[in-house]
């Protein structure tokens, strides 16, 4: 019910102990709750330095690109400790995705979100964690970013990976009209046909 107190207290706690993770939650969500930004941001980047070594500094930077997302409606800062978390602790990695295609479509951090899923998919030693990430790709280019051209070279190993796909049919429809490509489209409908029930 004090929060001037409670701040005062978890202070002197992080001041023996600047990785305590009760204090740093704690701090982390009476800073944004009191609208206190810069020691929010002081807390995150310290919690940032250690996020991937620390289990705990992981859960406060998560408490954080919430805060920074509900809170403050900085959409950049969340989308910055949410592509740190993909970056360092690959076991969270799908929740983080969710996270940053939310901030994404928020915030038009379209190619932002691109660049994320490029370099997860260089860093992925999963074919399908990569074919993941090709098919959000091309998503993204023929989607927002409207780089068709793109997608368009994108298209073919995403056929390869993901024969027979609706999804995958439904971005060649999305790339060939901007682009006037109808001959590629001639050649791929057959094919999408010969797998299909009559």
């Amino acid at each position: 019910l004090d929060s001037l107190s409670a701040i005062s207290a978890w202070r002197e706690v992080r001041q023996l102990d600047a990785r305590d993770v009760e204090a740093t939650l704690a701090l982390t969500e009476l800073y944004a709750s009191t609208g206190r930004r810069e020691e929010l941001d002081e807390v995150i980047d310290y919690a940032e330095r250690w996020c991937g070594v620390d289990e705990g500094m992981r859960r406060a930077l998560t408490q954080g690109a919430l805060s920074y997302e509900a809170r403050f409606e900085d959409y950049h800062e969340a989308f910055r400790c949410w592509s740190v978390i993909l970056e360092r602790t690959p076991q969270h990695a799908s929740r983080a995705l969710i996270a940053l295609e939310r901030l994404a479509a928020k915030g038009g951090l379209w190619s932002q979100l691109d660049e994320r899923w490029v370099k997860y998919a260089e860093r992925s030693d999963r074919v399908t964690e990569r074919s993941r990430a090709l098919l959000a790709q091309t998503q993204l280019c023929a989607g927002p970013l409207h780089h068709w051209h793109i997608a368009l070279e994108l298209l073919p190993p995403l056929e390869e990976r993901r024969p027979y796909c609706q999804l995958v049919l439904s971005l060649d429809a999305e790339v060939m009209p901007p682009l006037v490509t109808w001959g590629r489209l001639a050649d791929v409908l057959p094919k999408w046909a010969s797998a299909m029930q009559p």
